[in-house]
């Protein structure tokens, strides 16, 4: 069985804002989605390990929905500050429980689900 998940893309070019998301999230989901809820560091072992190991929190949105969102190393934005990119999949109270809680490490090491480039594109994963 193939599920498919909503994205969205949450870092900073000029000031951190939405960079993308898919068509269906909502401007509520878009609105829970965009923000920082945590400080930020720019020491380079942390951000380089976050390919490897993955920094996630979980949370149910306002929408009913659930979103998984993971910590990327972002580029450098245009005053030269390191970013993080917060990459976030939505999806339905039954897709989480039936395919995502019970095998939670390794959904958030699946690179078919965690593609960039899709997020960067808008795209569902």
């Amino acid at each position: 069985m193939s599920v498919t998940f909503s994205t969205h893309l949450f870092g900073s070019v000029s000031g951190y804002s939405t960079l993308s998301k898919s068509p269906d999230i909502s401007d509520y989901e878009d609105e829970a989605l965009s923000g920082l809820g945590f400080g930020q560091t720019s020491d380079e072992t942390f951000m380089g390990s976050l390919a490897s190991t993955p920094s996630a929190y979980g949370r149910m949105l306002p929408s009913g929905r659930y979103a998984i969102t993971r910590c990327f190393e972002g580029s450098v934005d245009d005053v030269g500050r390191t970013t993080i990119l917060l990459a976030s999949v939505v999806m339905s109270m039954q897709d989480w429980a039936n395919h995502v809680r019970g095998n939670l490490k390794a959904f958030l090491l699946d690179a078919k689900v965690w593609n960039l480039s899709a997020f960067r594109a808008g795209e569902s994963v």
